[in-house]
């Protein structure tokens, strides 16, 4: 006997497998941007990280860790910091992937950009 899964329940099933990311993703936060997830509730976080999903996703970013680091970077950095005059390029990219366009925005934020999400003078 073979089981078939019909349409609603994988749409269930898929809602329920983004909203238990979404918890880890939370928990990362917490744990690694503290200070920037300190005045925020768990509700609103959460909603926080569902849009980060939806707004990673846009970017061609869909790997479970690199949608986490790029929480993690608008988090710190603001809601706005995939268009900023840094992050644009790398995200309109299209000869990058998801993972390499987190891992240049990473180096970046890292050594060049300070918390502010501006560039710092060399």
């Amino acid at each position: 006997m073979m089981w078939r899964i019909r349409r609603e329940q994988m749409r269930i099933m898929q809602r329920a497998a983004r909203v238990a990311f979404a918890e880890k993703v939370v928990a990362y936060l917490r744990k690694n941007a503290a200070e920037a997830t300190e005045p925020k509730t768990d509700e609103d976080l959460l909603e926080f990280v569902q849009e980060c999903i939806d707004a990673a996703a846009s970017h061609g970013v869909t790997c479970e860790w690199d949608v986490c680091r790029y929480a993690q970077h608008r988090c710190v950095l603001g809601d706005d910091f995939a268009n900023s005059d840094w992050a644009a390029p790398i995200f309109s990219d299209p000869e990058l992937d998801g993972s390499e366009k987190m891992d240049r925005v990473e180096f970046l934020a890292l050594y060049v950009v300070g918390t502010d999400g501006k560039k710092q003078a060399p």
